[in-house]
């Protein structure tokens, strides 16, 4: 599963399982292209590289969902009437998002899948819903209409769409895990808005707030819930972490009064905008928040703003910073060894912005110039390759095997690292995958043979990794 499930909008400015501490180079732009028309929006990238969002068809006539991989480019995945949005897709390739339909101008939530194309979900009774996110088997969740208010639900291929909250005064849900439980908020029978978390065999358990409102937006694979609460019925709102051992934890802010959070990854780090303290008033920065270090300030590329939007498993973590002067946005990629690194616009584009990264290290998000409104023919989808980590890794290890002065493998492994890096660089996942299980079989078949106990061992955990870092 990819990293936790996240909140979809950046607050402001627009307008890998590799090693943690790897080195990043300066990642490389790729033009996602269009659907004809002259603008195109990323939202999200599974762990496979595949990228959906939406854009405009030919001459800007309607607006449709898309998924992209570097094999198929870029695909239109149609509409239930004449427009459509995709907002999420998991590791199986099944994305999630809204259309209108033939017979309403109101969106339907959809499923699509490449075997069975776009799926109207239905709806709770009323006339609207949309799909917020999937997990690995296949359950979405979103809001819907009833005819009264709207409900969060949940929606299976066997058990159709079930309402999360009846009787509710309105409901919505926002992230689910592996484990079928899901997150959102209620609107409970004193009028006050509730963080919730729902399960197959508790059904609907009311989180509590830190005060005032609370809303829960993601939840991981351990059952850690994130979200944000105000800290008194009429104070400024923190983001917390929910567990059931420790209930709702405070996660604090960077000084100033408020903070928010947007991702969750497996290990429990939470991603986030919190506001510092300046001269001129409180000032939003990214965040990453960890429970051994609590919130660490993540900086920003020489301007005033910045705003994390998503984490990978290995710590990642990639958003949107005002650069130095204050004039233009730019995306980054922040790793421990590294700091933030900027993700450089596409075309010659001015600006750019992150929404998330995959454990492969690939980047998904927008290129644009910044104007109000933003002009359409300038937005494009975007990823960024963060390259170095795999290619580094298969360069040391080829330098390892020619320092130990082999015979025979002293050509032949480093032979297939060798294709195994240009397969990778080209992006061809499979091929390099399928060259790095070649190198894995020649080692184990002269392991304690042609190369010692030890060296057999090194090169496997080395392959073991490139290939984790590939994304195999």
């Amino acid at each position: 599963m990819k990293c936790g499930l996240r909140l979809r909008s950046l607050m402001f400015l627009v307008g890998t399982f590799g090693m943690a501490d790897a080195a990043v180079a300066q990642p490389v732009p790729i033009d996602l292209g269009t659907l004809g028309g002259t603008y195109s929006f990323s939202r999200d990238v599974n762990d496979r590289g595949q990228v959906v969002g939406d854009g405009g068809t030919a001459g800007n006539a309607a607006n449709h969902a898309f998924v992209w991989s570097a094999t198929s480019g870029m695909v239109d995945l149609g509409t239930l009437g004449t427009s459509s949005r995709a907002f999420f897709v998991n590791d199986r390739g099944q994305v999630v998002g809204d259309s209108d339909t033939t017979v309403s101008s109101e969106p339907h939530a959809f499923v699509w899948t490449a075997t069975s194309g776009m799926v109207d979900l239905g709806t709770l009774g009323g006339t609207f819903s949309s799909a917020h996110a999937v997990n690995e088997h296949g359950q979405v969740v979103g809001t819907s209409s009833t005819g009264v208010s709207a409900h969060a639900f949940s929606w299976t291929a066997t058990g159709g769409m079930v309402d999360l909250t009846p009787g509710s005064f309105g409901s919505d849900a926002l992230g689910v895990n592996d484990l079928g439980q899901v997150v959102g908020s209620n609107i409970t029978t004193a009028g006050v808005t509730h963080a919730f978390l729902w399960t197959p065999t508790e059904g609907m358990v009311d989180l509590g707030t830190l005060g005032g409102v609370s809303y829960a937006i993601a939840i991981n694979n351990s059952g850690e819930v994130i979200g944000h609460s105000q800290i008194s019925p009429t104070g400024d709102f923190h983001a917390f972490s929910w567990t059931a051992a420790n209930g709702m934890v405070d996660l604090g802010t960077l000084g100033g009064p408020s903070s928010g959070p947007s991702a969750i990854n497996d290990q429990g780090q939470v991603v986030g905008t919190a506001d510092v303290v300046s001269d001129s008033g409180p000032r939003p920065h990214a965040f990453l928040w960890t429970s051994a270090d609590g919130m660490v300030d993540l900086g920003t590329l020489g301007g005033l703003l910045s705003s994390a939007s998503a984490v990978n498993s290995s710590g990642h973590v990639v958003g949107v910073s005002l650069t130095a002067g204050n004039t233009s946005s730019r995306g980054f990629v922040w790793t421990p060894a590294e700091g933030m690194v900027e993700l450089v616009p596409v075309g010659g584009r001015a600006s750019s912005y992150a929404v998330g990264i995959n454990n492969r290290g690939e980047v998904a998000g927008v290129s644009y110039n910044p104007g109000f409104p933003v002009p359409t023919a300038n937005i494009r989808a975007t990823m960024w390759r963060l390259v170095a980590d795999a290619q580094q890794q298969l360069e040391d290890a080829i330098a390892v095997i020619a320092s130990w002065n082999l015979r025979t493998l002293g050509t032949s492994l480093p032979a297939k690292l060798e294709i195994a890096r240009e397969f990778e660089a080209a992006g061809a996942t499979r091929q390099a995958c399928q060259m790095l299980n070649s190198f894995l079989n020649e080692v184990r078949a002269q392991n304690g043979k042609q190369l010692t106990v030890d060296q057999a061992t090194e090169l496997t955990d080395r392959a073991i990794r490139i290939q984790h870092a590939i994304g195999c």
